[in-house]
């Protein structure tokens, strides 16, 4: 019999079908590349979440004795002309499901279909399994459907080996660290069984979870996409297809884990550690402990999943796997190769002189940035940053207004959408930073949006002095403050200098503590007369400046 497409209405009336199910769920245990994500419980809960921005469709094809013989389940986003497999960036592993002898028929009877239709712009797939036979993927044509391959490397734990990252447990180092936990109570590898329980910790990991991936790509996935939490919530719902871990000590979320089961193996959905204990690394533990109990419920292999340069330390074996592209129409593929082929040999260029791609993309920001000098700015600039400091003894006691909210991560993800994500990920890279060496925010969030954020880090032995690239060494005993972001409306003198009377007295509080420290730019008249107003004294001012490539650096008395 032939391949036969549907889509919309149809397509989610076929997959909804009792008998369908169950030739479905036949064809999934009988194909050797099958993973959880092309399971009928995977996707029919993905399509009922996510049915406001994607329309199903489905390729399908039975043999003549009655048999599903292949099965490519996608989906379009409203709107716009291109396929995806169903489960889109939720699905870790897309492909299609077949027999092995007749795989290769079944796809490229499927990307014929599709083009006969001219409906479609392409069809992207990522990652196909590492034993996905690729034969037809490989045989180079002329003429659309065009397919282009591009190779990935993922990090994978073969549990029975002798080189498990759980053997590293044992280790005196790990041992020392993983006792410093213990000191904020009993440290616990918790499995989380019901949707309910997930409910209960999802909002904390979540954020967990968003601050990290914000501070590496300026996106954060739950708060992007709120339809991610339900769609995790639900697939809890349906038995044996998530797995998840959380490690905590007495009643505080160290880490969780996020996996998604398929037969003995477990890949990794979300991974998420609390940044305020980050330099206990709690994520690393949580993955160590996560080895051991999967070795005792019988797993065979973890996959880390590719991306993150972080699973390559915890892998002891690596597969390639593929993110396929099918092209409909000559002119989208020879736009999408010379685009690829043109990124590839400048990337090339400039890691020959040592430059990085971001390195460039943030110079061209801040070239065309409306709100920049531009070009000039780029070229010219001379800037003069004032260190303040004041003794702790002379702190005035707390009585006044107290506006900010103190160490509230949603806070930090409340950052302005309106902002560019550049901005945002720096914003967030800082936090992180800061979270990491004990620092502690405060935050105003007016309207549901950030509009003032500070900080104060404690026992610092060095100041950032941000703006001209320096670090200024500190007495023992010293504090920092940081005025990190002040959105237009909220850049009031009072609020300026309740915000900085708040973290001043909260420092002064910290044992031991004998002197604060804050930098602030010269050329912030306003920023300058709210510390000096609650008694900073200025001690240094660092000068920077730049003339087409050639910078200088120096500081100055007072």
């Amino acid at each position: 019999m032939s391949v036969i497409f549907a889509e919309s209405f149809e397509a989610l009336t076929i997959l909804s079908r009792e008998d369908f199910q169950s030739h479905w769920r036949q064809l999934h245990a009988s194909c050797p590349w099958a993973t959880a994500f092309q399971g009928a419980d995977f996707a029919l809960t993905w399509y009922r979440c996510y049915g406001e921005q994607f329309e199903p469709a489905v390729l399908y094809e039975f043999a003549a004795d009655g048999r599903l013989v292949g099965l490519l389940t996608l989906a379009r986003r409203r709107g716009s002309d291109r396929l995806v497999a169903a489960g889109s960036h939720q699905a870790e592993y897309q492909c299609w499901l077949a027999l092995p002898d007749s795989s290769d028929a079944f796809f490229e009877a499927a990307i014929r279909l599709l083009h006969r239709g001219r409906r479609h712009r392409s069809l992207f797939l990522r990652y196909l399994p590492a034993n996905i036979p690729l034969g037809c993927a490989r045989r180079s044509k002329r003429a659309p459907p065009l397919i282009q391959l591009r190779a990935h490397r993922c990090p994978l734990v073969e549990l029975g080996r002798a080189d498990t990252p759980a053997v590293s447990l044992k280790k005196s180092g790990n041992r020392s660290q993983f006792n410093r936990l213990k000191r904020l109570g009993d440290v616990r590898l918790c499995e989380i069984t019901s949707a309910d329980a997930l409910n209960a910790i999802f909002d904390e990991m979540a954020d967990h979870y968003d601050l990290r991936q914000g501070s590496m790509t300026g996106g954060m996935p739950f708060r992007d996409d709120p339809t991610k939490r339900e769609f995790h919530i639900e697939l809890m719902r349906r038995p044996g297809v998530l797995h998840v871990t959380t490690l905590v000590a007495g009643d505080v979320l160290l880490a969780a884990l996020i996996g998604v089961r398929s037969g003995a193996t477990l890949s990794i959905a979300v991974s998420s550690y609390s940044p305020i204990h980050g330099r206990q690394s709690p994520g690393k533990y949580l993955l160590l402990l996560l080895s051991q109990r999967l070795i005792e419920q019988g797993y065979g292999l973890l996959d880390l999943t590719p991306s993150g340069d972080w699973k390559d330390r915890f892998a002891n074996r690596f597969d390639d796997v593929h993110e396929l592209t099918v092209h409909f129409s000559r002119s989208t593929a020879l736009r999408t190769f010379a685009v690829a082929t043109t990124t590839s040999i400048l990337k090339r260029a400039l890691s020959r002189f040592g430059i990085e791609p971001a390195d460039v993309r943030s110079l061209a920001a801040r070239l065309i940035h409306p709100g920049s000098a531009g070009l000039a700015a780029a070229c010219w600039s001379q800037r003069q940053v004032f260190v303040y400091a004041i003794d702790a003894s002379e702190v005035v006691a707390a009585g006044e207004r107290e506006p900010m909210t103190r160490d509230c991560l949603a806070d930090l993800l409340s950052y302005p959408a309106e902002e560019p994500r550049r901005r945002r990920k720096a914003f967030l890279s800082r936090s992180l930073s800061y979270l990491e060496r004990g620092g502690h925010a405060f935050t105003l969030v007016e309207g549901g949006r950030l509009v003032r954020a500070g900080w104060l880090v404690e026992r610092q032995d060095r100041l950032t002095v941000a703006g001209v690239c320096q670090d200024w060494p500190l007495p023992p005993d010293s504090a920092a403050l940081y005025d990190d972001f002040a959105h237009p409306s909220a850049r009031r003198p009072d609020l300026t200098r309740e915000m900085f009377r708040q973290m001043l007295r909260a420092a002064a509080d910290v044992a031991h503590t004998k002197r604060v420290y804050t930098a602030i730019p010269a050329a912030d008249a306003a920023l300058r007369a709210a510390v000096e107003e609650l008694g900073f004294r200025r001690q240094v001012t660092f000068h920077r400046s730049s003339r087409f490539g050639r910078v200088l650096e120096w500081a100055s008395e007072g």
